[in-house]
């Protein structure tokens, strides 16, 4: 895990109680950092805009309108356009 190398056993520890607390889905290092106002560097920023894109585009496959992607404040609009562009290949 990136995030153990990264941060060490105990922020890993403490991801793995909080996300098992809280019932996330998964722990991923740019949601710690997000949270904890750690900056990045533009490389890895863009790793994860690229794996956020795959990550939309399988959910518009597998979940369309229920993903959690679609109320996303954020990333909301641009999820509705990739749900658009899925619908209209289907």
């Amino acid at each position: 895990m990136s995030l153990k190398k990264r941060y060490g056993d105990s922020i890993l520890e403490s991801q793995l109680r909080e996300s098992i607390n809280k019932g996330w889905n998964s722990i991923e290092v740019s949601k710690y950092e997000k949270f904890n106002n750690i900056e990045n560097t533009t490389a890895e920023y863009s790793q994860r805009a690229e794996k956020r894109l795959e990550n939309m585009k399988t959910h518009a496959h597998m979940l369309g309108e229920d993903s959690s992607w679609f109320n996303d404040p954020k990333y909301g609009e641009e999820y509705k356009k990739i749900l658009i562009e899925h619908k209209n290949k289907a």
